[in-house]
């Protein structure tokens, strides 16, 4: 992987992960303050939001930092789209507010839904100009907005808590988001939009591939919600919700940022085969190092974990960890190696891999739903994921110029030691007497064993370029500074 890939993901990782740290402190501090029907009733309006905000989606970022030739008129065009359709979904999320109430069997989704309109109004108009950053590989810069604006969200929504200690704060917050980052848009970045469609025709051509992507991405990522709110009720929703929040909390933020920096590197290079082969290997052998490291380490440790962070009414929310966790490794190799196909001008592919996935969850998770039981859930879920990731592998080979053999290679020493890792940390039952001091001998114990496997099996199999090789380099340059590493 090249060093400028290398630099933006560190640094959309940087953001993610201070973004993230952020809000897993507010989620601490709501958990206890709020209740799971209060995140329930939320979430339920949430998905909902989520939703209709993907079908009026453009991707006009995207479709701005892909072009090689963007213009004035292309962001002024993107703009003036970007506010279209924050308008659009707004009066969406008015309107379907009532059936969305009946859905879920509860009058407070009509009133969250209203507000929650407010949000993508707001948004609309955020300064199309800060797409640059991206596009300009000036990551350190969309650091800033990202972390400023996550910040000052956080210590509104806690603030409203501790004031109206009910589900309005979690809905103020998002509100109050939305509104930060549009004023802090353009304080740090000098474009000023104006409205055109001049370049409209280009963006879409782009944009409708992706759109249909990403409404695919959303319901794989969110359907059992859907399931769970409409035949458990907002307590069950709420601790399904927080635990797959918990569970692929480290997965997530370890994938999207690398994906958002990926894509504007891979757009470059996408006419070099060679570099493009290299940077997929690259690429699938970091995640799949780092997603099974996290994903396995913490479905092991699952019930000290919920137990700690959230505390005993949580209870119920700890074997869904178990099994989502075991997901969101599965689901975050996926959703890093997606970004390949359109990156190479191949969104039909993945839109027909990601839509063949949300036909086999919808008719899977409603069999599994009727048993009431929502560990089946979970456990159908990372199932399925498990299925068709290698669907997904072959897809970014066939457009790679790769073999399928090659990429499941690389992922075979992290899978290796990911699986022996969850079998000794399952092995034994040493009971300290506190889950931190639990956590505390389980976590080094675990991270000791996923290492030494791992290296092993890459000193087996010939010690092939990844990121054992990039470890140990880094190593050495830093233990015996001025020695020439071959």
């Amino acid at each position: 992987m090249t060093n400028v890939l290398l630099r933006g993901s560190f640094w959309m990782l940087g953001m993610r992960w201070a973004m993230r740290c952020m809000g897993l402190f507010s989620t601490l501090v709501l958990a206890r303050l709020l209740t799971p029907e209060d995140f329930g009733l939320v979430a339920m309006a949430m998905t909902v939001a989520g939703l209709l905000q993907l079908i009026a989606w453009t991707g006009v970022d995207l479709a701005v930092i892909q072009n090689p030739h963007a213009t004035t008129d292309h962001y002024n065009t993107a703009w003036t789209v970007q506010i279209i359709q924050g308008m659009l979904v707004a009066v969406l999320l008015v309107v379907a507010a009532p059936l969305a109430a009946h859905y879920f069997n509860d009058p407070r989704v009509t009133t969250i839904l209203w507000a929650l309109a407010l949000q993508p109004l707001v948004e609309g108009f955020e300064n199309i100009g800060i797409v640059a950053f991206r596009k300009d590989l000036e990551f350190h810069k969309d650091f800033r907005f990202g972390v400023t604006k996550k910040l000052l969200s956080v210590a509104v929504v806690i603030v409203s808590a501790l004031v109206m200690r009910n589900y309005w704060a979690l809905v103020i917050g998002q509100v109050a988001g939305a509104c930060i980052g549009v004023v802090l848009s353009y304080w740090v970045h000098p474009f000023r939009p104006r409205l055109n469609l001049r370049e409209v025709g280009a963006i879409w051509s782009f944009s409708q591939w992706m759109l249909l992507s990403r409404i695919g991405a959303f319901l794989t990522q969110d359907i059992d919600k859907f399931i769970v709110a409409s035949t458990a009720g907002t307590t069950p929703m709420g601790n399904y919700h927080v635990a797959k929040e918990l569970a692929t909390l480290f997965t997530n933020e370890l994938v999207f940022p690398i994906r958002r920096s990926l894509f504007p590197n891979l757009a470059q290079v996408s006419r070099d085969p060679t570099t493009m082969r290299n940077n997929v290997i690259a690429l699938v052998s970091l995640v799949s190092t780092a997603c099974f490291a996290i994903g396995m380490g913490l479905s092991a440790v699952a019930e000290d974990f919920v137990l700690l962070l959230l505390g005993s009414q949580w209870t119920s929310a700890i074997v869904l960890v178990r099994w989502l966790a075991l997901f969101g490794a599965v689901y975050g190799i996926g959703m890093a190696v997606e970004i390949v196909l359109h990156a190479r001008n191949q969104g039909k592919l993945a839109v027909m891999e990601v839509w063949a996935r949300v036909v086999v969850l919808a008719i899977a998770l409603s069999v599994v739903a009727g048993e009431g039981d929502l560990s089946y859930l979970a456990m159908t879920r990372t199932l399925i994921a498990v299925v068709f990731l290698p669907i997904l592998l072959f897809l970014v080979a066939r457009v790679t110029a790769l073999h399928l053999v090659e990429l499941l290679r690389v992922m075979a020493r992290p899978l290796l030691a990911g699986t022996a890792m969850w079998l000794l940390l399952e092995s034994y039952d040493l009971d300290l007497g506190a889950h931190a001091l639990n956590l505390l001998l389980d976590v080094p114990v675990g991270a000791v064993t996923y290492i030494a496997v791992l290296l092993g099996g890459w000193y087996l199999q010939g010690r092939p370029p990844g990121p054992e090789q990039i470890a140990i380099d880094w190593l050495t340059r830093r233990l015996r500074p001025g020695v020439e590493i071959p």
